[in-house]
């Protein structure tokens, strides 16, 4: 009769334990599963519990979940589990039924015990989080034996800061545009080129002005003009870096100031001029002393130091300004050239020496012929023939092997040569 009566009860429970949700808010619930028992265990479980049960005719379809039969059910399954496998619940998760067999007698397990919400949570979400202990938060006490220089290793390893100060931090300032590159030349400068032409047009120009104004040359003046027009456009191209321009432009107003200087007073007058014949004089005097080397005695070689005495006190006077006064004074040292010249007949004269006369005598020559320009009087071309036929006389000497006289001759060139020009230029009106 007692088993008849525990069977009815098993019926009448288990589907309201299967109907019972497995979570409802606001509550906790015990959930445990068990072995099914022996049997004598049942019997005792249902002798107890048999008074607290009335059988019912049909299991309601629905039970609330703080119902007595619910309440009976989750008892009931603390103290003793189903006889089949089919009674145990349905939700129940396998996690918590595995602790439940792991917990000890007598103690809740931790896992039995939830909150009413968590059932609707994910896994991960429901455990709770690990402690990072690896963080840059934690710092790691040193072990025994260790020395602590290899923390401040780990902390001093990157330096970034030293690898930027070894890069070059000071630049040229270049504002805004490509630095420029400096390439080593050997010669001045194209700026340093033009500027040398403008002061020495400046310098040709300032010393003419005077003779300009002098003569009253219509025509001069004119030319003159034009040349100061010249320069000062130059200037201005000088300025912006225009260097070629102002180069064309300051060679024009030398040219244009060459050419009004021929229309006024002698040549003695023009610096560049007497500049010329007194370099013309300074090579006479190299050439007589090559001479001199081949066995000249005492009083030749006195000669020839007074000359070029003479010649630096020219120079020296050239300097100073005094241009006609240099001219006078280099033209009685080549007189003087000339006749030393004659006094050394008896000394051989070097075939290096007459050639370099040779060449000397014709570049005389094209410079008075420059200088005259293409229609010079009558004196001037008579000057300018005999110098060209003591010339032509020259070349035969020294194809002759008469070194001798081929510098003879060839100064007699230069002598015509400066003549013709000192005669030949036109005066002032």
């Amino acid at each position: 009769m007692a088993v008849c009566s525990f069977m009815v009860l098993i019926m009448l429970g288990a589907p309201a334990a299967a109907a019972a949700p497995p979570a409802v808010a606001g509550d906790s619930i015990q959930v445990a599963t068990t072995t099914p028992p022996a049997a004598g265990t049942a019997e005792k479980g249902s002798a107890v519990e048999a008074p607290h049960s009335a059988p019912a005719p049909s299991p309601p379809p629905s039970a609330p979940p703080d119902s007595i039969v619910a309440g009976t059910a989750v008892k009931d399954s603390a103290g003793a589990a189903p006889a089949g496998g089919g009674a145990q619940a349905k939700d129940a998760p396998q996690v918590e039924h595995t602790d439940a067999e792991a917990a000890p007698p007598g103690k809740t397990p931790e896992a039995a015990i939830i909150p009413a919400a968590a059932g609707s949570l994910p896994e991960s979400a429901a455990k709770p989080p690990k402690a990072n202990t690896n963080g840059p938060g934690v710092k790691a006490r040193p072990k025994g034996g260790t020395h602590p220089v290899a923390v401040q290793g780990l902390k001093s390893a990157p330096k970034t800061p030293a690898v930027a100060r070894s890069t070059p931090s000071r630049l040229p300032p270049t504002n805004g545009a490509a630095p420029s590159v400096v390439l080593p030349h050997d010669g001045p400068s194209e700026s340093d080129r033009v500027s040398a032409e403008l002061e020495r047009t400046d310098r040709f120009v300032g010393r003419a002005q005077r003779s300009f104004l002098i003569s009253k040359n219509a025509r001069a003046m004119k030319l003159f003009t034009s040349a100061i027009d010249f320069q000062s456009d130059s200037r201005d191209a000088y300025k912006v870096r225009q260097y070629a321009r102002a180069e064309r432009l300051t060679l024009a107003a030398r040219d244009f100031a060459d050419r009004a200087s021929r229309m006024v007073g002698p040549p003695r007058e023009d610096p560049d001029y007497v500049e010329h014949i007194m370099r013309r004089t300074d090579d006479a005097l190299e050439r007589t002393k090559d001479v001199l080397r081949n066995g000249a005695g005492r009083d030749a070689w006195h000669r020839h130091d007074e000359l070029r005495s003479e010649q630096k006190e020219a120079w020296k006077t050239f300097k100073g300004g005094e241009i006609g006064l240099a001219y006078k004074q280099t033209l009685d040292v080549r007189e003087g050239v000339l006749a030393l010249l004659r006094q050394l007949q008896d000394l051989p004269v070097p075939r290096e020496t007459a050639e370099k006369a040779i060449g000397g005598a014709q570049a005389a020559l094209e410079q008075a012929n420059k200088e005259l320009g293409p229609k010079p009087n009558v004196e001037a071309v008579r000057l300018v023939r005999l110098a060209s036929e003591y010339l032509a006389k020259a070349r035969q000497s020294f194809q002759r092997g008469s070194y001798r006289s081929a510098l003879l001759q060839a100064k007699v060139v230069e002598r015509h040569a400066e003549h013709a020009v000192d005669v030949g230029r036109p005066r002032s009106s």
